[in-house]
């Protein structure tokens, strides 16, 4: 992307600084970690593995188009994804206080949202990771969560949205992986998701913009997202949970990506995949030390002119047009009160980030420490 900005935020002072093209390639992958942890998610547990929903099927047609309903096709040849099988709330682990968030400087992670028409609400910018560290959250989140009535993120995970998504993340042009990335690349693709449960014969056939969401996943990660543990919290608390965007408002960010783009953004990623591991680790340090003006920082530098018009369009997708859609959206729960509102942390982020939103629309911002 050209962007010091992004280098300083991944560059150790025992590491030396990388080169231009590998930083353009994490910047991209910063912006989609922090962004699109709820689609990424959601698009795993709908391929992968079981949820707690009714029963679903799943199955291919005969023009190779992947389906999901709550009865199986006539056929009767589909695989069924079945509630007996869904997580049991009550064996997840209590999270444990933790110093790491509740310790950021002024102005981190985690905010309280005040006025004087109703109960304060709260919100909180969440990074799309299992590591232990982050779960291991702050006693003021369980608190904030136990007192708020409803829970609100980025997209509620329920079965209608497994429906809504099943046919937009395939290819159905007649066009698969293999001929858009060429054979040479495509056998890297092969290489890098031999360790991911998604068969050759299902991702050949996905848009290349869902196959960089896979690839931004730690491989060995226990699927309990930071996300995802909120919800179920939540859902076991018996609060009402609202979703700030519809899953094809998700997809569209992507999908209205030229094939082209997602087609370069892809082997970009392809090309760096080894540096994945370490760049993960410094993000989850950074989101540690709560310091959202770093996150600002970045936020900022994306948009330069020094940056790629590649990566400056697909930020843009990522996160500023979808920062004006959520708050417009949160405002009826934040005016009902006692909302506990989660969304990834580079929307909290920067002059068109929702805490600047918010504050200029009245509401009286304080971080929680």
């Amino acid at each position: 992307m050209g962007l010091m900005a992004a280098m300083l935020f991944f560059h150790r002072k025992d590491q030396p600084f990388q080169t231009a093209t590998r930083t353009r390639w994490q910047s991209g992958l910063f912006c989609l970690r922090w962004s699109i942890g709820t689609l990424s998610l959601l698009i795993l547990m709908l391929l992968v593995v079981s949820v707690s929903a009714d029963d679903i099927y799943r199955w291919r047609d005969a023009a190779g188009v992947l389906h999901f309903a709550d009865s199986p096709p006539a056929s009767g040849k589909a695989d069924r994804i079945s509630s007996s099988t869904a997580t049991d709330l009550s064996r997840i682990p209590k999270p444990q206080p933790s110093e790491t968030l509740s310790n950021g400087p002024p102005g981190g992670v985690f905010w309280r949202i005040e006025n004087d028409r109703s109960a304060p609400s709260f919100l909180l910018g969440t990074i799309h990771s299992a590591d232990p560290r982050v779960l291991d959250w702050s006693a003021e989140i369980d608190r904030a969560l136990m007192q708020t009535a409803s829970f609100v993120m980025e997209m509620e995970l329920n079965t209608d949205s497994f429906f809504k998504i099943g046919n937009a993340v395939m290819l159905t042009d007649g066009h698969d992986l293999a001929a858009l990335l060429g054979k040479s690349d495509y056998q890297r693709l092969v290489a890098a998701m031999a360790s991911h449960p998604v068969p050759e014969g299902i991702f050949r056939k996905m848009k290349p913009w869902v196959l960089l969401a896979f690839l931004s996943q730690p491989i060995n990660g226990s699927g309990e997202f930071m996300d995802l543990r909120l919800y179920r919290q939540a859902k076991a608390q018996g609060k009402a949970v609202y979703g700030l965007e519809t899953a094809e408002e998700q997809v569209a960010v992507f999908d209205g990506l030229p094939i082209e783009d997602q087609v370069a953004l892809l082997r970009s990623t392809l090309d760096h995949l080894a540096d994945l591991p370490v760049m993960l680790d410094q993000m989850v340090d950074t989101y540690l030390t709560g310091d959202l003006a770093l996150i600002a920082e970045l936020a900022q530098s994306l948009m330069k002119k020094d940056g790629s018009e590649l990566e400056t369009r697909f930020f843009l997708r990522l996160n500023d047009e979808r920062n004006l859609r959520m708050v417009a959206r949160m405002m009826p729960r934040i005016e009902q009160g006692g909302a506990f509102i989660a969304v990834g942390a580079l929307h909290l982020a920067g002059p068109t980030g929702i805490v600047q939103q918010l504050s200029e629309r009245g509401y009286r911002l304080s971080p929680v420490e």
